[in-house]
């Protein structure tokens, strides 16, 4: 799975459960709403509703992010940075491989 693809996933879920919207654009709404006043960084609805569309249901895994706006992502999952976010994603997918490999004993 793509870091990017999971964060946005992340930031989603967690924008759901605060604001109770289960639509896109709820969710974007409040997004709008708590990126600005939380973390002073200016960004519509209709971008969070955009990234909705290119990450969740998956129409632009490759769509180029502002790094500003990945570090305050993050940040609002509880991670220090996105460079903190995708080293732990990195070590969860090791994990899970590691997890799945069965080793016979001699």
């Amino acid at each position: 799975m793509l870091v990017k693809k999971y964060l946005f996933e992340k930031v989603f879920e967690k924008a759901k459960t605060e604001s109770g919207k289960q639509s896109k654009n709820g969710m974007s709404n409040h997004l709008e709403r708590v990126i600005s006043d939380d973390f002073n960084y200016s960004i519509t609805s209709k971008s969070f509703s955009r990234y909705y569309e290119d990450f969740i249901q998956e129409k632009n895994l490759q769509k180029d992010i502002n790094p500003d706006l990945l570090n305050i992502l993050a940040q609002y999952i509880n991670h220090d940075s996105y460079a903190d976010f995708a080293n732990d994603f990195k070590k969860n997918e090791i994990n899970l491989i590691f997890k799945d490999v069965k080793v016979d004993s001699i």
